[in-house]
């Protein structure tokens, strides 16, 4: 079966020209189950978005994923630290113990939690708005370092403790992004 050259197909030119479209175009599938929409990309790259956790998922590195894109996980609590009064917040990198409910639960399908695909002031100010002082401290879970083993962190070997707690305290967020892409995702790694 021969198929006729569509760019010199006289019915399809005319349609073509019908709908306004004076160029050739491509065409890619777009699934909003497994692919990001254009305004969650613009919220996740800007701010964060609430997802329920059930729509979360680990990807094989053992990162989080919400559809097409790594994200972080941020749960709205806190911890103080003793005598000091500072506010802790953690934020989830990887699908750790406490996220697999082995530590005490802490969510459950319906959960809503904030992802991101970075942290901006935004998150910064949403916290300080809800924090009780003015000084906080955004920090890694501690699971999730142990998960990744992210430069040489070992949350259980205590002879690693010291260098470990250096990773937790100076983790940075850019370094992380620039060893795992964020958006998008390979294909094979979609939902």
């Amino acid at each position: 079966m021969k198929l006729p050259d569509f760019e010199q197909f006289e019915p399809f030119n005319e349609l073509r020209a019908q709908m306004g479209a004076n160029e050739l175009g491509s065409f890619e599938p777009f699934d909003p189950h497994l692919q990001l929409t254009s305004l969650e990309v613009e919220r996740l790259s800007a701010l964060f978005i609430d997802v329920p956790f059930n729509r979360l998922r680990s990807l094989p590195d053992d990162t989080l994923a919400y559809k097409n894109s790594r994200v972080f996980v941020f749960e709205n609590k806190s911890a103080r630290e003793e005598g000091i009064g500072l506010s802790i917040y953690d934020y989830h990198l990887a699908h750790c113990k406490h996220l697999k409910g082995e530590t005490k639960p802490k969510f459950n399908h319906s959960s809503l939690v904030y992802v991101s695909t970075q942290f901006t002031q935004a998150l910064h100010s949403m916290i300080s708005q809800r924090s009780e002082v003015d000084s906080f401290e955004l920090r890694p879970c501690w699971e999730c370092l142990h998960t990744l083993r992210l430069n040489g962190f070992d949350g259980e070997k205590h002879r690693k403790r010291i260098h470990s707690e250096q990773v937790w305290r100076t983790f940075n967020i850019t370094d992380f992004t620039q060893q795992f892409a964020m958006y998008p995702l390979p294909e094979e790694l979609w939902g």
